[in-house]
């Protein structure tokens, strides 16, 4: 995982890329994310959504455009062959934490970029044929996340859940192991 993260960074080199595209991060967990999906979703029915305006990808060259899908096809490919072999996602979120043990912007990006491409798999899949323990790992992955996602949320419900959760630490630990097992029980349960 981590030569195509450095893939997506050096493809964020790019103004077009930088100006067209969701954030980086965000783009890197969304596609993980639907790797991750049980049913086979098309590229071309979730690609528009790792635009900023959600619009058909457009660029200026054919040559950035193949970049583009490359980086894509790259990560989407080695996210389904750590759900295969259940290997945990080299995501290093370790260093999500500063040294005030306060997120880093990644870590939030990361966590929105999934819980969008989970929220938006949702809509296309038949909850109907997921098992127990595929809805439980799934809810898990939400809630975690979702403290990830929002650590500065005003939402009183919010942040009384949150305070149940584990410390961002622990979290950041054990996600990687926890998104793999959540994408091998989709496709293996």
């Amino acid at each position: 995982m981590h030569t195509q993260y450095q893939k997506l960074q050096q493809l964020y080199r790019h103004e077009e890329i930088q100006s067209l595209c969701v954030d980086k991060d965000f783009m890197f967990a969304f596609i993980i994310a639907m790797a991750s999906s049980k049913d086979e979703i098309e590229l071309q029915q979730w690609i528009n959504m790792l635009r900023k305006d959600q619009c058909d990808p457009v660029f200026s060259t054919t040559e950035l455009a193949t970049q583009f899908a490359q980086v894509i096809l790259a990560i989407f490919s080695c996210a389904q062959g750590c759900f295969q072999n259940n290997t945990p996602l080299a995501l290093n979120s370790e260093c999500w934490l500063d040294d005030k043990q306060q997120l880093r912007p990644i870590a939030s990006a990361f966590a929105l970029g999934y819980i969008d491409a989970l929220e938006f798999i949702n809509t296309l899949c038949d909850d109907a044929t997921t098992n127990e323990t595929t809805a439980n790992l799934q809810q898990t992955c939400f809630l975690l996340l979702s403290k990830l996602a929002y650590p500065d949320t005003l939402d009183v419900a919010l942040r009384t859940l949150f305070l149940d959760l584990p410390e961002y630490d622990e979290i950041l630990r054990c996600l990687p192991t926890l998104l793999t097992t959540y994408g091998f029980q989709c496709h293996y349960e």
